[in-house]
């Protein structure tokens, strides 16, 4: 099963894809930076939680795991750091603390996109291998009714056809002829007697 999504999502997700690591890493700080500049200049009125997670995710679905980590570990820095000075009322022990909480939240997250796309890479890799799997595997399948004596197929209509010809149009199997050691040795000997 195939995912789609919304062609913009598509298309932003190839452009990002066919970036470099280092490209991508700066892009997530500067988003980083963006969004913190943001959150400071709109005050505690305007909640910028769930935009200091769009760098987490970028750096972990496009970069690396590594660093998913990094920008969550900034994420919580930036996000502390405009409560600290932007609102006066926060002391140094509550923002240590708010650091480390927003840390564990920013890398469970980045664990967890990081993840899904290890996920995602082996479905497709494992998907791709079904496929193939399933290209090599004949038509042919289930019981053949085979005559005891002259060995020809009966099909689903009730006809006869010649085994090599059933399997050759029901198959990608080709056949050639031989003989084999027990029926040489009977053939010959007959004949030689």
């Amino acid at each position: 099963m195939e995912m789609h999504f919304h062609p913009l999502v598509s298309r932003s997700g190839l452009w990002l894809e066919q970036r470099s690591k280092p490209a991508l890493t700066l892009l997530t700080i500067l988003i980083l930076v963006l969004i913190g500049t943001g959150d400071y200049y709109t005050g505690v009125e305007y909640s910028f939680l769930l935009f200091y997670f769009i760098p987490v995710a970028l750096g972990s679905w496009f970069v690396s795991r590594r660093t998913g980590y990094f920008a969550a570990l900034s994420a919580a820095i930036v996000w502390t750091s405009v409560d600290y000075f932007g609102r006066v009322s926060l002391t140094f022990w509550l923002a240590t603390w708010n650091i480390i909480i927003q840390f564990i939240l920013f890398i469970v997250f980045a664990y967890a996109i990081s993840k899904i796309k290890e996920m995602m890479s082996e479905y497709r890799r494992v998907n791709i291998e079904l496929q193939q799997a399933l290209a090599e595997v004949k038509r042919l399948s289930g019981f053949l009714i085979v005559c005891s004596w002259c060995k020809r197929i009966r099909d689903e209509h009730g006809q006869w056809h010649q085994m090599e010809v059933y399997i050759a149009e029901h198959s990608e199997a080709d056949f050639s002829h031989g003989i084999c050691p027990d029926c040489a040795k009977k053939r010959f000997d007959k004949n030689v007697s």
